[in-house]
């Protein structure tokens, strides 16, 4: 459709930091402490936070794969 990618401003993570802030401080720190996961990052836009947020929670993250997003 787009013959050439359009020009993007540049990158602001503050409402990422914003979601990851909100889980962190909604669950006890440290109360995965102990559990190992097994992620499989499909392609829902928050799938790269999943990880970040279970593993600052305590947990032993694996991540399994992920899906391309295509359908």
């Amino acid at each position: 459709m787009l013959k050439q990618a359009p020009d993007l401003p540049p990158l602001d993570c503050a409402a990422e930091e914003a979601y990851v802030r909100h889980y962190l401080q909604s669950f006890i720190r440290g109360g995965l402490a102990g559990l190992r996961v097994l992620v499989y990052q499909h392609s829902a836009v928050g799938r790269d936070l999943l990880p970040r947020i279970l593993g600052e929670l305590g947990a032993a993250v694996v991540s399994a794969g992920r899906s391309t997003g295509s359908v």
